[in-house]
This record gives structure tokens, C-alpha cells and sequence, in this order.
């Protein structure tokens, strides 16, 4: 994000994004994916939380084989909360765009903007105005892995003129971090005609998702742990006589670190380098601690954990939603036709079968009524299959 002139407005590019995510500054996506960084822009994934407007309700998630999905039936708008959490300083504005392949299949993006010193999930809005229901991709999975689908591309703009207010990137979870005004106006309505259950559901769940706190994980205790030993290395920087101190914190640095946090591994190894450097320049531990460079790589480690803890308190939200928003397995046709019409009827079928057997063993065939009794015999199945048919349908619709 380098750029030296003054008072206007740039565009940032994909590498320019990723720069941002890098050094945390600007803009804070979190959780950052560099192949989602194309072009001019940022591409926002859905998460498992989709409401229909026309209905007042969410929307079921189909899962499958090759991934997730949810329908936006014909002339409905749905709201779609991001997967992403983002922050914006005071110099950092932003609009969405949609993207060609949800075009192509008729569905349109309510453009917004993104303000600066924005923080939270996004809420964005995909309308639906064809005849038809229109399926909309969340993941896909690929080579054993979920991969989050895009759905918009966030544009991003950096600007120089002076503002009054100063928005720094905090690394803080807002509570709640997400539209809460508009979840609970959509739900402040005690109860309604249609859909009631599920709306009398929905509503419990937001009001639990407003008020959910993320709990300390093992991920999140590890970077706390990191965290503490960066405040020891910085007291033995600012210490006398605290070479030894120094020098027990960067390897213990060096242990915490897994190989698998590869941004944060290759800001340890930035620093450890520069140690090593500044110890064959001037062989002097008082000279080194007078490095501002130190200070500055230090400083990139402590935030990159506090990236990493916001991270997984986002995961954790996901989480949480995913265990609260009804998802419908999409099955092979034999096992998916045993699933939705054989298991939920076979006490029906029991009874059916049970009392087919009595009449064929019972009564004669060419008695008069034989026909009625077994269309009496077989009505709990059928009465039963319809109810779930119907019970499906409407949860599709």
C-alpha cells in the first residue's frame, strides 16, 4: 500500500491487500485468503446464515458431496452474513460488487459501501428477480478440504485526505460483531401467521448470537502464551543487564512458534535475523536494544497474534452458527428416497403391513368391502407419506 501523493483517492490492487494483511494495517480481513485477493479486489464468501426476506426466516442449508448450497426462491431478497470479519482505518472505504458468475444465473447485488472505521460481519443483500429458484453455492470441497464459495468482490480505496477521527486497527471482537440492529429488527416481532415455528426458533437463536462470547480455545491460549513472552522480550529490551532475559525469550519464541503459522514463523525468522545481523554489526547487546528496527519486527509479532486470536474467536462464531442453522443432507437417490420416505413413515409401514396381512389371511378376497378394508389398511402409510412430502416441500420452499 505504498503511495506518496497527496489528497486523493486509490484503488488498492491485489497486491496492495495482501500487503495490508501482511503488515495490519488499513484493512483487516480476518480469516484472509491470498487467492481470494484478485485484481482490484477482495472476493466475500457467504457463511451458513442466509434469511429470506419474504419468508422471515432463514434459509436451509443443502450439503453434499461437492458442497454446500441454499436456494433464493423467485422474486425474494436474501440476507447474507460474511464469513469474513473486517476492520477499516480512518483512511479505508470500500463498495461491493457482484460477481459475473451469480449475474449469469440472475441474481443481483444490493450494492452497499464499507465506511471507515467500519468493524464486523458484513450483511449483504442478493436478490432473486427471476421466476425461478436459483441455487447459491456457500462451499465446495475439494481434495478433502471446505473451501468458502466468493460471493461479492469488496473494491477497496485508500484515501489521503485528513479526517478529524482516527480509526486504528484494534484486533478487538466487537460484541456483537455483525448488524445486531438489524438482526433484532427482524425479529421483533412477537411472534407471525406464517412459519411461526421456525420464526420463534430464529429469533432465540439471534438473541444467543448477539450475546455469544467466544471461550479461550487451545489455539487461543497458545498465542495469549506468545503474547506474554513478547512482553518479556520488550521488558529486556527497555532493562539493564537483560541480555540473558533477551536470549531466553527468543527461544522459547522459537519453540512456541509452530511451522504451521506461517506468517507468524516468518516474523520471528525476520527478527532473528535482524538479531543476528545488529549482533555481527556492533557486538554490543546495549546497541542492539537501540535498534528501532527490533522494536518495529516485535511489534509485527505481538499483532500477528492478536490477528490470529481474533481469527479463531470469528471461527468460533461460525461455529456456532453452523450447529444452529438447519442443514439438509443431499444423499445418493437410493439412500437419500430410504432416508426422507422410508425411515421417517416406517412405524406406518408397520402398521400397514401388519394389518394387509390380517385382512389377505383373514378375510375372503371376493367378500364385498375387500377393496374399502384395504385402502383403510394401507391409509396410515399413505397418509403418512403425504405429511412428510409435504413437511419437505415446504421446508425446500
Amino acid at each position: 500500500m505504498k503511495n506518496n501523493r497527496k489528497k486523493f483517492s486509490a484503488m488498492l490492487i491485489a497486491p496492495d491487500i495482501i500487503e495490508c494483511r501482511k503488515n495490519h494495517q488499513g484493512i483487516l480481513i480476518a480469516p484472509f485468503n491470498d487467492q481470494k485477493a484478485k485484481g482490484i479486489g477482495y472476493n466475500i464468501s457467504p457463511s451458513n446464515l442466509v434469511y429470506s426476506i419474504k419468508k422471515g426466516v432463514p434459509q436451509m442449508i443443502f450439503d453434499s458431496e461437492e458442497g454446500s448450497y441454499t436456494y433464493i426462491n423467485p422474486n425474494d431478497t436474501v440476507l447474507i452474513l460474511s464469513y469474513e470479519y473486517i476492520q477499516t482505518d480512518s483512511k479505508i472505504a470500500g463498495t461491493f460488487h457482484s460477481r459475473v458468475r451469480n449475474s449469469a444465473k440472475g441474481l443481483g447485488n444490493v450494492s452497499t459501501t464499507l465506511d471507515p472505521g467500519w468493524k464486523g460481519m458484513l450483511l449483504i443483500a442478493i436478490n432473486n428477480p427471476t421466476k425461478k429458484k436459483i441455487k447459491l453455492p456457500i462451499t465446495v470441497k475439494k481434495d478433502g478440504k471446505v473451501e468458502r464459495c466468493s460471493l461479492i468482490t469488496l473494491v477497496v480505496f485508500q484515501n489521503d485526505f485528513s479526517k478529524k477521527e482516527n480509526h486504528r486497527i484494534s484486533f478487538h471482537l466487537d460484541n456483537p460483531p455483525m448488524r445486531a440492529d438489524i438482526w433484532s429488527e427482524l425479529t421483533a416481532m412477537p411472534r407471525k401467521l406464517l412459519h411461526n415455528d421456525k420464526y420463534q426458533k430464529f429469533q432465540r437463536f439471534i438473541n444467543q448470537l448477539i450475546s455469544f462470547k467466544p471461550s479461550d480455545s487451545s489455539e487461543m491460549c497458545k498465542y495469549k502464551t506468545i503474547l506474554e513472552l513478547i512482553l518479556k522480550l520488550e521488558i529486556a529490551l527497555y532493562s539493564e543487564k537483560s541480555e540473558i532475559l533477551f536470549r531466553t525469550c527468543m527461544l522459547e519464541l522459537n519453540q512456541r512458534i509452530s511451522m504451521d503459522d506461517e506468517e507468524l514463523r516468518e516474523k520471528y525468522t525476520s527478527l532473528q535475523k535482524l538479531i543476528d545481523n545488529c549482533y555481527n554489526r556492533y557486538n554490543s547487546f546495549n546497541q542492539i536494544i537501540s535498534v528501532q528496527r527490533i522494536k518495529e519486527k516485535i511489534d509485527l509479532i505481538r499483532d500477528e497474534c492478536k490477528y490470529l486470536i481474533l481469527c479463531n474467536e470469528v471461527e468460533q462464531i461460525h461455529e456456532f452458527i453452523t450447529k444452529n442453522i438447519e442443514v439438509w443432507w443431499e444423499q445418493a437417490t437410493l439412500s437419500q428416497f430410504f432416508d426422507r420416505y422410508i425411515l421417517p413413515n416406517l412405524s406406518a409401514i408397520i402398521i400397514s403391513v401388519a394389518l394387509c396381512i390380517m385382512l389377505l389371511f383373514g378375510v375372503n378376497i371376493e367378500q364385498n368391502g375387500f377393496l374399502a378394508k384395504l385402502i383403510v389398511s394401507l391409509s396410515p402409510i399413505l397418509l403418512s407419506v403425504l405429511i412428510n412430502i409435504f413437511t419437505i416441500r415446504k421446508n425446500r420452499i
